[in-house]
């Protein structure tokens, strides 16, 4: 989406708070709920070259069964990486895990089935991204879409330390004014980083944009709406990080 940026070195993964969930079935978490205002816990990760299919394939499982055992996850989703902006830093895997408030955090991180992911990630885990927020300006309002099968465009931004509050506030008015301008877009949600959570590589503000597909992506990157955002976030922006992934549960 914008200049490539490389992040801070590897992070430290015992701080971090795991999530997933992969089904083949559709099942009720496949009803749409509404997420806005709900605690949204946002991790990314890279595997070892060394880790094979078998291994990775056993922790999405084994992060797949801590749905059902851990009462305050709200809803999980995850995906591979699929963006096209060459701005993912590397990472191959996003997960997003939606609590109703931080509480719920709270009982998943000391939580067994949790500590048993972390245990097993620990040999195979390159290096990890964690991103806490509460969601807000939803849109649609009170009326979220399914998101099984839908493309997720996850944007995250840190701003120079020059950027005023002015600035801050205009970029994401903007960012906001763009599913009223392209329709492609299914529904958006963004927030700012919950102050003291994550290993985050100083970024602040995450931007969740939903399209029913790669086609949905494809009109919006050139739009001159999008482009005009582009124009205006560039000169307060010091990083940016795009993953795309399918959301699969």
């Amino acid at each position: 989406m914008m200049k490539r940026f490389g992040l801070s070195a590897l992070l430290v993964l015992v701080s971090v708070c795991w999530l997933a969930g992969c089904a083949p079935e559709v099942s009720s978490s496949d009803v749409a709920i509404d997420h806005s205002g709900d605690f949204r816990h946002v991790v990314l990760f890279k595997f070892k070259d060394e880790a094979n299919a078998a291994d990775i394939n056993a922790i999405e499982k084994q992060i797949m069964d801590m749905q059902p055992q851990i009462p305050t996850i709200k809803a999980m989703e995850w995906g591979t990486d699929v963006s096209c902006e060459n701005l993912q830093d590397e990472f191959t895997h996003a997960f997003l895990v939606t609590f109703k408030d931080p509480a719920g955090l709270k009982v998943y991180s000391p939580h067994d089935a949790h500590q048993a992911v972390m245990k097993s990630l620990g040999p195979i885990m390159e290096k990890v991204l964690v991103f806490d927020y509460i969601a807000k300006d939803a849109t649609p309002p009170m009326a979220p879409i399914v998101t099984r099968g839908k493309l997720r465009h996850v944007v995250m931004f840190q701003f120079k330390d020059d950027a005023t509050a002015e600035q801050i506030a205009a970029v994401e008015a903007k960012f906001r004014s763009l599913p009223a301008r392209i329709p492609e877009i299914k529904a958006f949600e963004c927030g700012k980083l919950t102050p003291g959570r994550g290993a985050n590589a100083d970024l602040t503000h995450c931007f969740l944009v939903t399209f029913d597909d790669a086609a949905g992506r494809l009109v919006y990157l050139p739009h001159p709406a999008h482009k005009e955002f582009v124009e205006l976030v560039g000169p307060v922006l010091e990083k940016v990080l795009v993953i795309d992934y399918i959301a699969t549960k």
